[in-house]
């Protein structure tokens, strides 16, 4: 009896959100082996992402970028995709000290917006990698730039009315500031982006 690949796709979803990355890996790479044998290219483009983003999160970021930029390599990827993955791969390139790997990712996805139909998803697009954008900054210890950064990211984001920053935001600007030794400042962030989650 073999496993349809998409049931094994969505067993590495369960596994993952039950908090078993490893055996969610174990799924999605049985599941990828199945889609490249029948060359079924959105199993394969689902797979990498899933399989990209769980090392992300479990901090494997070396195996990580290697599943991003495996995606990245594939053919008739959706752009909303590529620029999710792009904004990752700002994140990642910046935390090897590769900025100038960094900085291409962020040319590549400002120029993918304009593959984007939809205005509304068009501006969460921008307001994504300019978020990244500010980490890329950040992790180069370029503070005054990663808190200007972030600062734009708010003035475009939905919510710049309730002059609340991107989720992202909150975990760099805290830092940033007190690389500034804005300590007050940095604290009156940190707090603020708590009372959101």
């Amino acid at each position: 009896f073999v496993t349809h690949p998409w049931i094994s796709y969505l067993q590495g979803q369960l596994l993952g959100l039950c908090g078993k990355p490893q055996s969610a890996i174990e799924k999605y790479s049985q599941a990828m082996d199945c889609f490249l044998e029948r060359q079924e290219e959105e199993g394969i483009q689902s797979c990498l992402l899933d399989l990209g983003l769980i090392h992300f999160q479990t901090g494997n970021l070396k195996t990580a970028r290697e599943k991003f930029q495996q995606l990245l390599g594939r053919d008739h990827l959706d752009p909303e995709v590529r620029i999710e993955v792009l904004g990752y791969q700002i994140y990642l390139s910046s935390c090897f000290w590769e900025m100038d790997v960094a900085d291409r990712c962020f040319d590549e996805a400002m120029d993918s917006l304009g593959e984007l139909v939809d205005d509304e998803l068009r501006h969460r697009c921008l307001v994504w990698i300019y978020t990244y954008r500010a980490f890329r900054f950040l992790f180069s210890l370029d503070f005054a730039k990663a808190i200007e950064t972030a600062e734009f990211a708010r003035g475009i984001s939905p919510d710049s009315e309730s002059k609340r920053y991107p989720l992202g935001c909150y975990l760099l600007l805290p830092i940033a500031y007190l690389g500034l030794r804005l300590y007050s400042r940095g604290y009156e962030i940190a707090q603020e982006g708590l009372s959101i989650i």
